[in-house]
C-alpha cells in the first residue's frame, strides 16, 4: 500500500507513515517473542512469573487489533483519490517565511532560557539523584519551552529549503537545547522534521535505508541512555552494555521497551484495570489544564497502571508502566469493542495523513511530522501521552496561523488604500 501513487513524493519512502507504522509493530512481535522465552514480566519492583497461556492471549489480542488497524489503514486508502498538489499563491509563501522566522526566533529565545535553567540540575539528572519527571513536575513552564521548539522548527523548515545554511542551523539549534533534557525521543522527532522536508523539497530517502538506520540509531540510543541516564552506575559503555545482557536484552528486555508486557497485564486483569469508556480522551482534552485546580481530571492510562501495580514506582520517580495505545483500548472498552473503534482511529489517522500529503507543501511539512509522531506515541504510550505534543503543537500553529492572517488584512486594507487611478501610485 505504501508504494501507491496516492502517496505522491511520500511514495516508497523511509518517511511514509504506513511503512513507520510496519517498522514500529516489527518490535511489538520482537518483545513477544522475548517475553515468552523469558517467561516473567520485570515492569513491576519485581520480577513477576507468567504462563504461556497469558502470553499466547495477550499476542492474538494484540494481533486482533493489529488487522483491526490494517483494515482501518485499506479502507482510508480506498476512499482517498490520487495525490494531486494544490501550489500556494506566492503572497502566502513571503507572509509565511516572515512570520515563521519571527515566531521561530521567539521560540529560540525561550528555549535558550530554558535551557540555561536547566543546566543547573543537569548535574543532578545524570548522576540519577534527580529524573527529568519529577523536574519537570516541579518546573511546568520549562516543560512548556521544550515542547514549542519542535513545532516551532516545523513551521520555520516549512518555508525554507531544508538543505540551506540557515535551516541546517536552525534544526542544530534546536537539537542542542532540546539536549539539555537528556531526551532521546524528541530528538528523533526533529530527524522527522527534517526528513519529511527533505523528501517534500525532491530528495529521496528510500524505505530499504532502514536496514542501516535502525542498526545504527539503536545504538546511538544505546550510547545516549548510558551518557544521560546511567553513565555514573558503570565505568565504561562496554560495562553498561554487558550488565545489561547485551544489546538485544538492552532493548527487549528493560522496562522501557515493554510493549507485549502490557499488553499481557492488561488482557489478564481486565477486572482490576478496567476504566470507564472514554476517559483517556477526556483526559487528552483536558491535558493543558493543572491537576491542581481541576482535580476531577483523569489520569492516562500509564499513570493508572503504574499507580495500581507499582505504587512505590508511582510515588517515588512518576516514571510510567507504558500501556501503549492497544492497551489503553483494551482497559476502556473491553476486549471486543476495542477492536472496531481502534479501526475507525486508524482510518482517521491515515485519511489526516493523506489529506496533509493533498495539501500545500508547506502544510505538509508542518502537519506530516506531528501525525507520524502521534502515531508512535499512540503505540508505544497511550492516548494521553499523545497530548504531551499535541497541545503544545496546536497552540503554536493557532499563533502561526493568526499572526499570518493579521499580516494579510494589513497588507490587503494597506492595498485597498492606493488608488488605482492616480499617476503617482503606478
Amino acid at each position: 500500500m505504501a508504494w501507491s501513487p496516492k502517496y505522491g513524493p511520500l511514495r516508497g519512502s523511509a518517511v511514509n507513515p504506513l511503512i513507520i507504522f510496519v517498522v514500529f509493530s516489527l518490535f511489538f512481535n520482537i518483545n513477544f517473542a522475548v517475553l515468552h522465552e523469558r517467561g516473567t514480566i520485570n515492569i513491576f519492583e519485581r520480577a513477576v512469573p507468567v504462563s504461556s497461556v497469558d502470553i499466547l492471549l495477550g499476542y492474538v489480542h494484540y494481533t486482533v487489533i493489529f488487522l483491526a488497524v490494517g483494515a482501518g489503514f485499506i479502507a482510508a486508502q480506498l476512499t482517498t483519490p490520487l495525490f494531486y498538489e494544490r501550489k500556494p499563491r506566492v503572497d502566502d509563501l513571503t507572509r509565511g517565511r516572515v512570520v515563521s522566522a519571527l515566531l521561530f526566533a521567539v521560540i529560540v529565545v525561550i528555549g535558550l532560557m530554558a535551557a540555561f535553567i536547566m543546566l543547573k540540575s543537569l548535574a543532578d539528572i545524570l548522576s540519577g539523584k534527580l529524573n527529568r519527571q519529577m523536574f519537570f513536575q516541579s518546573n511546568v513552564l520549562l516543560h512548556v519551552a521544550y515542547t514549542l521548539l519542535c513545532p516551532g522548527l516545523a513551521i520555520f523548515l516549512a518555508f525554507r529549503c531544508p538543505t540551506r545554511p540557515i535551516s541546517i542551523l536552525a534544526t542544530l539549534c534546536t537539537v542542542l537545547i532540546l539536549a539539555t533534557t537528556g531526551s532521546r525521543g524528541i530528538v528523533i522527532l526533529v530527524g522527522f522534521i527534517y526528513a519529511i522536508g527533505l523528501v517534500l523539497n525532491g530528495r529521496r530517502i528510500p524505505a530499504q535505508l532502514y536496514l542501516v538506520v535502525i542498526p545504527v540509531l539503536g545504538y546511538l540510543l544505546a550510547l545516549a541512555r548510558y551518557l544521560l541516564r546511567e553513565s555514573w552506575k558503570f565505568r565504561s559503555f562496554a560495562e553498561f552494555v554487558e550488565f545489561r545482557g547485551g544489546f538485544g536484552a538492552l532493548f527487549f528486555n528493560s522496562a522501557e521497551v515493554a510493549m507485549a508486557e502490557a499488553i499481557t497485564v492488561i488482557s489478564s486483569n481486565l477486572d482490576l484495570l478496567g476504566r470507564p469508556p472514554f476517559e483517556s480522551f477526556l483526559g487528552l482534552a483536558m491535558f493543558p489544564m493543572p491537576r491542581s485546580i481541576f482535580t476531577f481530571k483523569p489520569l492516562g492510562a500509564s499513570s493508572f497502571l503504574t499507580a495500581t501495580l507499582s505504587p512505590n514506582q508511582w510515588q517515588w520517580t512518576k516514571a510510567e508502566i507504558l500501556t501503549t495505545g492497544y492497551g489503553d483500548f483494551i482497559m476502556q472498552f473491553g476486549l471486543w469493542w476495542s477492536f472496531p473503534l481502534v479501526a475507525i482511529c486508524a482510518y482517521v489517522w491515515l485519511r489526516a495523513c493523506m489529506r496533509a500529503i493533498h495539501a500545500p507543501r508547506w502544510q505538509s511539512a508542518i502537519w506530516l511530522p506531528f501525525l507520524i509522531w502521534w502515531m508512535y506515541l499512540f503505540m508505544r504510550g497511550s492516548i494521553f501521552n499523545v497530548g504531551a505534543s499535541l497541545w503544545p503543537f496546536m497552540m503554536i500553529f493557532s499563533a502561526f496561523s493568526l499572526v499570518q492572517r493579521i499580516r494579510f488584512r494589513m497588507d490587503h486594507h494597506r492595498d485597498s488604500d492606493v488608488p488605482s487611478g492616480d499617476p503617482q501610485y503606478a
